[in-house]
């Protein structure tokens, strides 16, 4: 990735933004808070509504925590907006001196006007200029509460008792009762949906509780499923695979329990950010310290281990390809380029997700469809009481439904079911279950499940053209990015919060793209390389000495890197049972641009099989400098071992042309196994299997007798694997081989990829397969996927035979 890169990313970013911005003010119920205040400011005002009861609160020790009274939000949403008081959001204030007894909690709405107060215990001081009586005191609670609002109330019992503007001691005197009791008010507005009630409740001659709350009148409440039984049931359900599965397969458990760990890290930064609110739901720090605290971090680490174990056991068999940077990252390597791609992409991606649920409001209305339909609110109501909102939305919560449907529902799906399509739509499906109770709207079921589905479908592509890695970015960004902007569209104070927060995302952004991109290194070890390097490691190093020069002579032998050749991409993997092996690959420059593709399989292992492959490659070489068919150049190598080996030795080798400008691929096998031919536009794998005979076996005439040429025709988008039998006769723990039936599905699962991409599919799934079981023979795979040319292309003429 380059310069231009990261400068294009950045513009669709910022474009993106400016674009999810306007969603935000023109759809989102968030632009119903009307935010006047914010933290500091609710303190001040709860202070002064406890100092207008007497008690003086000038060094008493304050807690604050924020939320969202639903029924208002839905009032406002779609009811009669002019007439709903204040707005949605609600801020609580708890007040207790410094020394002595007392704790006393204030409820302010966003727009600073105290709803609620309540003595939970009354302070031991003197308090000076108290109110006497009882009629006193009530007066005074309903005067700090009901304020200029006064006159639209009544006693609910006596109609004819309203509160006079200004006059609050008229309601305490008809109060019913008179003394201890709860004094209740009504103010019904004309025409809409709610009723107001004002509440004051005396005990033993003092006021203990007052509160001003609005309640709906007939209002359905738009439909939000509960996401704590589908997640919980998610977790438990990779809980069970996780324990089947490790006991089968080589599993590496330092990465999910890395990503735990991040995860209750993760969980404490929230929990510090969120520090009073989560006080005054435990009600002291003993319960915040042994019920709030253990609970939360369970609720981040344990899921998150579960799911990704769960999962990356299938995703090295369904989707290795797709994981490398992630797992790379969890083994330290977080400053690569493949890094720097997840960055760059998943952040303008992020934005267009958190636009998918504008956009599906935004229809439903131009459809004419009622305004409760789906309502979007995307905006954290518990950050703005928070003591640093600006880093408390950029921390949100571990997301279990979104992350579980990435690293767990999709590669367990796609590697329990070989069908792709089908794979694909009961992704899609599940995904939508689970994204419906993550996605941050409400309303109806139609509503609700549309833009879940959208959400399901957008990041199954995302990881199939990208990886993990830059699906979690882009549910990341999706997540934060209209929190921030909810908080900007407000007009009181927290817009300060929200700029703040924006200038930190877009400088660690910026920052990160900018060391990654242009100076991240390229990932290091694939997931299969790492995975045959642990079983060989014993091996390697006990026959290392010995058997370095041979290492060294089969390491010349066969090529260092595939070639590079238009319209074709090309990939190839070695991996010997012992240090060396009777495998070989190779690729052969012909006349006019084609290509000779080569693997083969001595019989046999070891320092012998090594020399052999040494000669028929030898062989080889030299039947394509003046021969050009596939039959022709076997006939010549099998000439030659017959000659130079002894009977006992046999060599099966598949050799085909390919030609770029035209397609068309001709081999002839010598007792191989079959070429797999991968017609991904007709999602079918088809085997070529020309007859023939083992080289060395026979003389010449009855080997030309035996064996056949197949010739085909290429369409862009194919494939061609050709491999060993070490391949498909590799045996897991209990000596089951691998087959081709399974390598067929692993490459019914390439289409898309180019060839190195589909090598590491296959290895990753013979790996996985496989387990912690020995390797015990050769294993050689090429993989030759086919882009086609454009007419005006020209080949470079190759050297070879004709």
């Amino acid at each position: 990735m380059t310069r231009g890169t990261l400068r294009w990313s950045a513009l669709a970013g910022a474009f993106l933004a400016l674009l999810l911005a306007w969603a935000v003010a023109r759809l989102d119920q968030a632009r119903h808070w009307h935010l006047d205040i914010d933290r500091a400011r609710a303190i001040e005002v709860a202070q002064g509504l406890v100092r207008g009861l007497g008690f003086e609160t000038q060094g008493w020790d304050v807690r604050a925590a924020s939320r969202l009274d639903p029924t208002v939000a839905q009032l406002a949403a779609t009811g009669d907006r002019g007439a709903v008081a204040g707005n949605p959001v609600r801020i609580d204030v708890r007040l207790r001196p410094h020394r002595g007894n007392g704790d006393i909690q204030v409820t302010v709405d966003g727009g600073g006007r105290g709803l609620a107060l309540q003595v939970l215990e009354r302070p031991s001081e003197p308090v000076a200029g108290s109110a006497k009586t009882v009629a006193e005191q009530v007066s005074r609670a309903v005067d700090l509460l009901a304020g200029e609002g006064a006159p639209g109330f009544f006693a609910a019992d006596a109609p004819s008792a309203r509160i006079f503007a200004r006059a609050p001691e008229s309601a305490a005197e008809t109060a019913p009762g008179g003394g201890d009791g709860t004094f209740t008010w009504r103010r019904e507005p004309v025409g809409s949906p709610f009723i107001e009630r004002l509440e004051v409740q005396v005990e033993d001659g003092e006021v203990v509780a007052a509160e001003r709350r609005v309640e709906a009148v007939g209002a359905l409440p738009p439909w939000s499923p509960d996401p704590a039984p589908i997640g919980w049931t998610l977790v438990i359900l990779a809980a069970l695979v996780y324990a089947i599965q490790s006991r089968r397969y080589a599993f590496p458990h330092r990465g999910p329990l890395i990503l735990g760990g991040l995860a209750v890290l993760w969980a404490s930064f929230r929990l510090g950010f969120a520090f009073d609110q989560q006080l005054l739901e435990a009600g002291s720090l003993l319960g915040f310290l042994f019920a709030r605290l253990p609970s939360a971090v369970l609720r981040a680490g344990l899921p998150v281990v579960a799911l990704f174990a769960a999962g990356l056991v299938a995703a090295r068999r369904a989707l290795p390809a797709r994981w490398l940077s992630t797992e790379e990252a969890l083994r330290g390597s977080l400053a690569t380029r493949a890094a720097g791609r997840a960055l760059c992409i998943g952040v303008p991606l992020g934005l267009t997700l958190a636009l998918v649920p504008y956009a599906v409001a935004a229809l439903g209305s131009a459809l004419g469809l009622s305004e409760g339909w789906l309502q979007v609110a995307a905006g954290d109501a518990g950050a703005i009481a928070a003591r640093w909102p600006a880093v408390a939305v950029l921390v949100p919560a571990v997301g279990i439904p979104v992350f579980g449907f990435l690293v767990f529902v999709v590669p367990t799906l796609r590697d329990a079911l070989s069908a792709p399509w089908l794979a694909r739509v009961l992704t899609w499906l599940v995904g939508g279950v689970l994204l419906a109770v993550a996605a941050p709207v409400a309303g109806d079921v139609g509503g609700v499940l549309a833009v879940a589905l959208l959400l399901a479908m957008a990041y199954t592509l995302i990881l199939e053209r990208g990886d993990l890695l830059t699906a979690l970015v882009a549910a990341y960004v999706a997540v934060v990015a209209p929190r921030l902007l909810v908080l900007l569209v407000q007009p009181g104070p927290v817009r300060w919060s929200g700029l703040v927060a924006m200038a930190l995302l877009v400088a660690v952004v910026g920052w990160l793209g900018r060391r990654w991109v242009l100076g991240g290194r390229e990932p290091g070890l694939t997931v299969a390389d790492l995975a045959v390097e642990r079983r060989l490691r014993a091996e390697r190093e006990l026959l290392r000495a010995q058997l370095s020069v041979a290492r060294e002579a089969q390491t010349r032998m066969l090529p260092a890197a595939p070639p590079a050749i238009p319209g074709l991409t090309v990939a190839a993997a070695f991996r010997p049972a012992r240090e060396v092996g009777g495998d070989l690959y190779d690729f052969v420059p012909l006349a006019g641009g084609r290509w000779g593709l080569a693997v083969g399989d001595v019989s046999g292992k070891g320092m012998v099989a090594s020399i052999y492959m040494t000669l028929t490659k030898g062989l080889l070489l030299a039947a394509a400098e003046h021969r050009d068919g596939p039959l022709d150049i076997l006939r010549e190598v099998n000439r030659g071992l017959r000659r130079e080996t002894d009977r006992g030795t046999f060599v099966t080798l598949a050799y085909g042309v390919v030609d770029p400008a035209t397609g068309r691929w001709c081999h002839a096998r010598a007792g191989h196994n079959p070429v797999l031919w991968r017609r991904a536009r007709r999602f079918e794998t088809v085997g070529l299997r020309p007859r023939g005979l083992a080289l060395g076996v026979v003389p010449d005439a009855a080997f030309a007798a035996a064996m056949a040429e197949d010739e085909r025709t290429l369409e862009p988008g194919d494939a061609l694997f050709l491999y060993s039998d070490g391949l498909t006769e590799a045996m897991d723990e209990e000596r089951q081989e691998y087959g081709e039936a399974r390598l067929r599905a692993a490459i019914g699962r390439t289409d898309g990829l180019d060839a190195r991409a589909a090598r590491e599919v296959v290895l990753a799934d013979v790996m996985a397969f496989m387990g912690e079981a020995p390797q015990h023979d050769d294993l050689t795979l090429v993989v030759l996927r086919y882009d086609g040319l454009p007419p005006d292309t020209a080949l470079p003429a190759t050297a070879g035979g004709g």
